[in-house]
Order: structure tokens, then sequence, then C-alpha cells
């Protein structure tokens, strides 16, 4: 029985993880680079284990709302002010893991930041009009860019959307 466990714990791999490491020592002796200083590297390979808040949240995402004077600001104003609410409510409520992983596919914040600043757009709340329930958000998870209706300034309702948004958008292709 060890026998067994051995070879599927190491002899099953051990060529490949040799060839990998061989490879890694070729340029520039990165694999002893890596050994040498294992500190240094680890948040490189390990999850983080800081909670993600609202405030560091804020900190990576960039808002496009439309020029000053224009008749669809105060909307996205609104929409921005309950946004803002209900990420000091996710806190407690859902959690910004949630709500980041419906935003980017990713549950964490990678160790070097994201490749491009997270981004807040707005669109027209066209089921407000016929005075129906608000449009859900929309993520586009590739362009990490999160689709707020216009016009909903009550928080409360920003978080009923975004919860439905969320839990309904769990599979990749419906987020």
């Amino acid at each position: 029985m060890s026998q067994l466990v051995k070879h599927f714990v190491y002899f099953r791999t051990h060529a490949e993880i040799s060839q990998f490491l061989k490879g890694l020592n070729c340029v520039g002796s990165f694999c002893n680079v890596i050994r040498n200083n294992l500190d240094e590297l680890i948040a490189l390979f390990t999850p983080s284990k800081e909670k993600l808040m609202a405030k560091i949240l804020k900190s990576i995402y960039n808002v496009n709302l439309s020029p000053i004077g224009h008749n669809l600001r105060p909307l996205e104003q609104d929409s921005l002010y309950s946004f803002n609410c209900l990420l000091q409510d996710l806190e407690a409520e859902i959690s910004l893991h949630d709500l980041l992983i419906f935003w980017t596919g990713s549950s964490d914040i990678p160790p070097l930041g994201f490749h491009k600043q997270l981004e807040i757009n707005f669109v027209e709340n066209n089921e407000k009009k016929k005075k129906k329930k608000n449009k859900l958000p929309v993520a586009h998870t590739c362009d990490m860019s999160l689709e707020l209706p216009r016009g909903v300034g009550d928080p409360s309702e920003m978080m009923r959307i975004m919860d439905l948004a969320v839990h309904w958008g769990w599979e990749f292709h419906l987020a």
C-alpha cells in the first residue's frame, strides 16, 4: 500500500517536475533564485490572507460619468451613491468577494493587481420608464466593466438588483 501511495504521489510526476525545474534553472538559475528568496516571493504564489474591504475595492475602479451639465449625470450620481452604499453593506451582507467574482471572474485581487482599472459604466434604465422593476446590473468579465442602470437612487433597491444579478449570474455565460 505504501508503494502504491509513493508511486501516485512522487514517482508518477517526478519526471515532469524534474524537467520543469531544469528548464527554470536554464534561465539564469531561476529555480534557485526562487528557493533563496521564498519569503519575498510567497505572495505571488499564495492567495492573500487580507480581507477584501470596500475602500480597497474603491481604489481599483474608475467611474465613467456623463460630462458635467449633461441631463444623465444626476441619474448616474444617484446610482453611484446607491452603489457606494451597497459596497458598505456588502461587507456585512453578501460579500465583496461575490461582487468581485461577478465583476471580474476572480475572487481576490491578484498580488500584482489587475492588468487594468476596473470600470463602472451606466446604461439607460428603460424598464424604469415602463413602470417595471429596475434593469439588472451587467458584468463584462473580459473587459472588467460593470454596467449599472441610471437613476437607482435607493440603496435598498440597488442591493436588491445587485443581489439578483450576482446570484443569477454565477455561471460564466450568465455574468
